[in-house]
């Protein structure tokens, strides 16, 4: 994969566990249309490195929010590590569990990876994130900065310098490639109780019921996943280099799940599924997942729309 698209991870604290895995997530085709997004034309020149994001948008990016955001993560406090940190019953990999747990007691603050590494070690469990793989993991809210009085949250993880992993998760055996990412990440997140997914499957429900939905759309950095090659001809259309927009964590179907949401180097709509109970990929994804996806793509684009950081798609996508 050239050139990963530029992105920026990261919700709360707990939210960043999930980057970690959308980093690490072999992403599939959905097979439909990725729907209605904004269009990019020959006269839309894109930023070095950067599939979704024109000089432009990253103009605006860098003076309607860089300077808020990066004030706010200023201010974010250390939080000290819990003597009995707190592990949810339904995600098995510690790191991901303490992170998530964090989230869902809405924590704002900074966490650094030997805390991360401490938790990790005294839960007596393997973590699938590598140790020393991160640096520290922020999550910070604070007025958006439009006048309206509204607030937003933001995440960043921080690496050891530009990341290049290999998957750590496996594809009927085999792991497909690397995990490919630029030193810091940073992302918009919000929370939603639950939502009413339309379902596209014959002889379904109409609506596919998902819970403690929290989204993350990146507004700065680089994610991607690159395929290796012989592993690209084993499966062919069903894996891709993926450059990805954002991640959400939801419960669905009586489990929790973290979805990695991009696009391929053609545009087209490309995810990838980890059931978090079981620590293992969804593979090949069920229809019910790919319209969930589908669904939740939609909801981050609009975001970055209406922070006029469009996702700029090639041609006629």
């Amino acid at each position: 994969m050239r050139n990963p698209i530029r992105l920026t991870l990261w919700p709360r604290a707990a939210v960043s566990c999930a980057l970690l895995f959308a980093l690490a997530a072999p992403i599939q085709t959905e097979g439909q249309s990725p729907g209605r997004v904004p269009k990019w034309t020959k006269e839309a020149k894109l930023s070095p490195g950067g599939l979704f994001q024109t000089p432009q948008i990253r103009e605006h990016f860098l003076r309607a929010w860089k300077p808020q955001i990066e004030e706010l993560l200023a201010d974010a406090q250390e939080l000290p590590v819990s003597d009995h940190p707190i592990l949810p019953d339904d995600i098995k990999d510690p790191a991901f569990g303490y992170l998530i747990g964090m989230l869902d007691r809405d924590m704002s603050g900074m966490v650094t990876g030997d805390h991360i590494q401490r938790v990790v070690d005294e839960s007596g469990r393997k973590s699938r994130i590598p140790k020393g793989t991160v640096a520290s993991l922020t999550s910070v809210r604070g007025d958006v900065g439009d006048g309206s009085g509204r607030e937003a949250s933001w995440a960043r993880v921080s690496f050891h310098g530009d990341l290049r992993l290999p998957v750590p998760y496996s594809i009927l055996g085999y792991h497909p490639g690397s995990l490919v990412s630029t030193c810091d990440v940073i992302a918009r997140y919000w929370r939603t109780r639950s939502m009413a997914v339309p379902n596209s499957v014959k002889g379904g429900p109409p609506n596919l019921e998902i819970s403690d939905v929290t989204m993350l759309a990146f507004v700065e950095g680089s994610v991607g996943i690159e395929v290796d090659g012989w592993v690209d001809k084993l499966l062919g259309g069903a894996l891709d280099d993926t450059y990805m927009i954002g991640l959400a964590v939801f419960h669905y179907d009586g489990g929790r799940y973290a979805m990695a949401l991009g696009y391929n180097e053609q545009g087209e709509a490309r995810s990838g599924a980890l059931h978090m109970g079981d620590d293992a990929m969804r593979f090949p994804t069920s229809e019910e997942l790919k319209a969930i996806a589908r669904y939740l793509r939609k909801q981050i684009v609009a975001m970055l729309m209406r922070m006029e950081m469009p996702v700029m798609l090639p041609s006629g996508k």
